[in-house]
């Protein structure tokens, strides 16, 4: 895949490389570039807004049913949410690491909204590892029932930018 030439380079996917040992998942993201410094808490975007993500779908059995209602199980996610509120203030600049967050999240019914939703899974211990050498940030988590037949979807977010995508591997 080319990168696109109009995205910003945080989140332009150049490719993506997963692999799976029993059932954790190390699943990485080969961007344009991922500066130094990024700036956070942007003007346009509102409180406990995700600004940046980078997020990793996982349908666990690879058979994918959109029009039955089945998509994806789990979702790996690395994202970091505006505080404008705080006493952090706006248009911080710091480096991705002192900002972002990573969350594993499956998808449930909730029986109250008659609807799927994400719902963190309580006690998995996601981990995000960001290299500036190889351009990469990589997520990795386990995930109950995953196998070499599980698909993934790569995604990455900007909330003023833009996103980029690649599915499935």
């Amino acid at each position: 895949m080319d990168a696109v030439d109009n995205l910003p380079r945080h989140i332009n996917i150049i490719k993506t490389r997963s692999n799976r040992v029993g059932e954790t998942i190390h699943a990485r993201f080969y961007l344009r570039e991922i500066p130094e410094m990024m700036t956070f808490n942007r003007d346009g975007v509102g409180d406990t807004v995700l600004e940046y993500m980078w997020t990793v779908s996982v349908d666990v059995d690879g058979r994918m049913e959109p029009w039955l209602g089945h998509e994806y199980d789990f979702m790996m996610a690395a994202f970091t949410k505006a505080s404008v509120v705080s006493e952090r203030g706006r248009n911080l600049v710091r480096p991705l690491e002192n900002m972002i967050e990573v969350e594993l999240y499956e998808r449930v019914f909730d029986e109250s909204l008659e609807a799927y939703t994400w719902v963190e899974v309580e006690g998995s211990n996601p981990r995000v590892t960001i290299s500036r050498e190889d351009q990469t940030i990589k997520l990795t988590s386990e995930i109950p029932g995953v196998s070499q037949e599980s698909l993934l979807h790569f995604r990455s977010f900007d909330a003023l930018l833009g996103e980029d995508c690649i599915s499935p591997e």
